[in-house]
């Protein structure tokens, strides 16, 4: 038996007992089950782009290693087609983890009567990002809501840290799991992954001259599993450090 299928065993035993249907369990299954995906995919295009962006910023910088940019690319990596699909990726996952959630806090009122039992990590600044990426004529015009313009003005769009907002939603609604016996099925978890090392690779190629690749197989692998070990830790500092200010508050 796979691990998967395992933890997936230990989800379902935390649902269904001996004593029946644990209602409070299979609510935070149901939630835990539609973020999943969204979140690792959202988490795993956030964590290539930043690493390609300061790659070739920081790498790549006459000034502090002697390597200058126009001697080993024809253009930003920000430029090239997979670059751009990783940025959509990103910003899907952001627009796909609030409506699930909404959807979901609908439901349960509609079910219980109630208004869901515990707070989601920041899920109005995931809101707040949400709309900015569900309405991409307005990004640059002026919004009805006036919380909406302030947040553009502020520049929160692209100044927020957004995988702290991805993965603080995750881990507040597996924690509240945590206390009613879930086990998740899927770990909230970031690393490396095969898909993720061949598109940064890829969009390497694309904006580099001809010739030799920039980094050989075995030296990308090593640099960029770093880089996102470090970023998952920055992610979860920056969680761990904003539920200490909503504590507070």
């Amino acid at each position: 038996m796979s691990d998967f299928d395992k933890k997936s065993d230990s989800s379902i035993a935390s649902i269904v007992t001996k004593d029946g249907v644990n209602e409070d369990a299979l609510d935070i299954w149901l939630l835990d089950g539609l973020l999943s995906f969204d979140v690792q995919a959202g988490l795993q295009a956030m964590a290539s782009m930043d690493f390609l962006r300061q790659s070739y910023e920081r790498l790549f910088r006459e000034d502090t290693t002697g390597l200058k940019k126009e001697d080993f690319f024809t253009t930003n990596v920000a430029n090239v087609y997979p670059f751009a699909c990783l940025k959509k990726s990103a910003e899907y996952s952001i627009v796909c983890a609030y409506e699930h959630i909404q959807r979901f806090v609908e439901f349960y009122k509609g079910r219980t009567g109630k208004d869901l039992p515990f707070e989601i990590y920041r899920i109005d600044d995931l809101k707040l990002h949400r709309t900015f990426h569900s309405h991409p004529q307005k990004q640059k015009g002026k919004w009805e809501k006036e919380v909406m313009n302030k947040f553009v003005a502020e520049d929160r769009h692209y100044k927020d840290f957004k995988p702290e907002l991805l993965w603080g939603a995750r881990a507040s609604i597996i924690e509240e799991g945590a206390k009613r016996g879930f086990a998740p099925t899927m770990p909230l978890e970031l690393g490396v992954t095969e898909g993720m090392f061949e598109m940064v690779k890829l969009i390497f190629k694309l904006s580099a001259k001809k010739g030799p690749p920039l980094f050989s197989d075995e030296t990308l692998l090593e640099i960029f599993s770093k880089f996102v070990e470090q970023y998952k830790g920055l992610t979860i500092q920056r969680y761990e450090a904003g539920r200490k200010e909503v504590a507070r508050a």
